[in-house]
C-alpha cells in the first residue's frame, strides 16, 4: 500500500498544508507499513526555499517524483527511491523482464 501526497497542493489555488501534515503522514504510514510517496513535480528544485518542499517538515520520504523544474523547460520526469525501495523495484523489473522474454519464447516456439 501506499499514500500519494502532494507538499503543497497546486490545483484549485495554491494549498499549503499544516506544518505537521507530512509528519503526521509519515507516522500514519510508518505504523501501518504504507510506503510515503512525495510528489515534487510543481514544487521541487528549490521553488519553496528548499531543494524539495517535503525538507521543511523534516521527514524522509520512500519515493518521491520530480519533474517540471528538473527539465529548465524540457519535458522530463523522474522518480527517486530509498535504497531499500530502489532494490526492491530492480527486483521486479527485473523478473518483468524475465517473464517478457520467456513470454516472447513461448510464442515464438508455437508459430
Amino acid at each position: 500500500m501506499w499514500y500519494n501526497g502532494g507538499t503543497i497542493q497546486g490545483e484549485g489555488g495554491v494549498n499549503i498544508p499544516d506544518t505537521q501534515y507530512l509528519a503526521r503522514m509519515r507516522e500514519i504510514c510508518d505504523r501501518h507499513g504504507i510506503l510515503l510517496i512525495v510528489d515534487e513535480v510543481q514544487t521541487g528544485m528549490g521553488r519553496t526555499g528548499e531543494l524539495f518542499a517535503y525538507e521543511h517538515s523534516g521527514i524522509k520520504p520512500d519515493i518521491m517524483t520530480l519533474a517540471k523544474a528538473l527539465g529548465n523547460g524540457f519535458p522530463i520526469g523522474a522518480m527517486l527511491a530509498t535504497n531499500k525501495i530502489a532494490k526492491l523495484l530492480s527486483l521486479v523489473i527485473m523478473l518483468l523482464l524475465l517473464a517478457a522474454v520467456l513470454w516472447l519464447w513461448l510464442r515464438r516456439t508455437r508459430l
